[in-house]
């Protein structure tokens, strides 16, 4: 998992628009020798923002999308899509289709997460994910991005006790620290706006967009909790990742890119606790370790309780238990080549019955019977970067994951290569006004390297 995240350009709708990055990140400033922020924390707006976006309790009262406590930047992200006359995106569906996609993606919402030392790769990120139309929030990991994209655009860390400003190193304290604040605000999100969630890292790229793609029918499809990107072996053919050939979950799935739905309750229990565990100052392992571990031992009590389950049939009692069902390649491809019409057709029932959003209501009937369903997101249309060739085998990817790096710069060298025509990194589209003088050397440094 990558220390990332990422913004959108207008601050009236959370996506791409026509404001431009400088006037926004020219206020900024960056002590380059310690990585240390150079801010006011007296900002009237960014402390009333921090105090509606405080973490709730585990027995608040959830709220209807959109309502009172969902912050602005979430209610204006929420859809995934901008109208299309807003934008010079890239469609990949005709009008009817376009219709549906948009309609029953509306309680879903596209996140991402930066601190100043990251805001390169995320405005190469939100450069990428523009082009397709999408819109977004951002999770600040630091006041320094929350001044740049202000409330209507991005979420802000309440608590000083987890911002983090500069390019955290893997498994170092900032680094966990960094990389569990994105699990707390995400579960922050799913909790006051009711809203299913996609993540992504912000060096995870978007070529083509993943809604249009199998990701986006199995969301559509309304079966699934819990859709991860994987964390090992690359594969050069499609379907033939163990999680699909097998239909079983893996030791270590991906948090770089999944989506969650905030109506799976163990799903959501889930993460809650590798929340706490986060808290936990002896913890010495990034988000990502703590939250499979989490999840494994979900499973493990749940197979524990089934067993118990069965002994307690016999003895006539009645015992509640929640089972864990994985996808399987033959499941992906049924999915897969329905059009979006036809995913929505399937649930016209839903719809002819007044239920605005079946989607959600299926998830919430499949809640209630104690069911979590996964799937894993087949590694050749969605890559990570490890044990991948540099350009990829696909090139018709759907996203890239530049992890499995030691530095920023070697994230940004794979998200370079990756594709032959050099799309995954847009040096040009980048305004560094946000650093200064100290910063700007590693910018001369790069683009030396990039011309030899």
């Amino acid at each position: 998992s990558s220390s990332s995240s990422s913004s959108s350009s207008s601050p009236s709708d959370g996506g791409p628009g026509s404001s431009s990055s400088s006037s926004l990140l020219s206020s900024v400033g960056i002590d380059g020798a310690s990585g240390g922020e150079r801010f006011e924390s007296g900002d009237a707006r960014r402390e009333a923002a921090a105090a509606a976006a405080a973490p709730a309790g585990d027995n608040r009262a959830r709220t209807t999308t959109g309502g009172s406590e969902c912050p602005p930047a979430i209610r204006n992200a929420m859809g995934l899509y901008l109208d299309k006359n807003s934008t010079d995106g890239e469609y990949e569906y005709d009008e009817d289709e376009e219709y549906h996609r948009r309609s029953f993606f509306s309680n879903v919402v596209l996140l991402t997460s930066a601190n100043v030392g990251y805001n390169d790769i995320l405005q190469n990120w939100e450069h990428l994910t523009s082009r397709l139309g999408l819109k977004w929030a951002v999770l600040a990991m630091d006041d320094g991005t929350y001044d740049m994209l202000g409330p209507e655009r991005a979420i802000p860390t309440a608590d000083r006790r987890y911002r983090v400003s500069e390019v955290a190193r893997f498994r170092r304290r900032n680094f966990n620290v960094l990389t569990c604040n994105k699990m707390r605000l995400v579960l922050d999100v799913v909790e006051k706006c009711d809203a299913d969630v996609v993540f992504s890292d912000c060096d995870n790229v978007f070529f083509h967009d993943p809604f249009a793609h199998d990701f986006g029918k199995l969301i559509l499809s309304g079966k699934y909790d819990y859709l991860y990107q994987v964390n090992m072996f690359n594969m050069a053919k499609p379907r033939k990742h163990s999680c699909l050939r097998k239909g079983t979950f893996q030791t270590e799935g991906n948090t770089g890119f999944y989506y969650l739905s905030s109506h799976s309750r163990a799903m959501i229990d889930v993460l809650r606790s590798s929340v706490r565990r986060c808290d936990d100052v002896r913890i010495k392992i990034d988000d990502q370790a703590v939250f499979w571990q989490e999840l494994t031992e979900a499973r493990r009590r749940s197979s524990s309780s089934a067993r118990a389950a069965g002994d307690a049939k016999n003895n006539s009692e009645t015992t509640t238990t929640t089972s864990w069902r994985h996808c399987d390649a033959a499941e992906v491809d049924d999915v897969a080549r329905q059009s979006v019409k036809a995913l929505v057709h399937s649930r016209a029932d839903d719809v002819d019955n007044g239920d605005p959003d079946p989607i959600s209501s299926r998830a919430r009937r499949r809640s209630d019977a104690r069911t979590v369903s996964a799937c894993c997101l087949d590694p050749y249309d969605y890559p990570y970067g490890g044990s991948i060739e540099l350009p990829g085998p696909n090139p018709r990817m759907r996203t890239f994951h530049a992890n499995y790096c030691r530095s920023k710069e070697a994230r940004i060298d794979k998200l370079r290569r990756i594709r032959v025509d050099g799309m995954g990194w847009n040096e040009d589209v980048i305004d560094y006004s946000y650093l200064n003088e100290s910063w700007s050397g590693e910018r001369r440094r790069r683009r030396r390297r990039m011309t030899t």
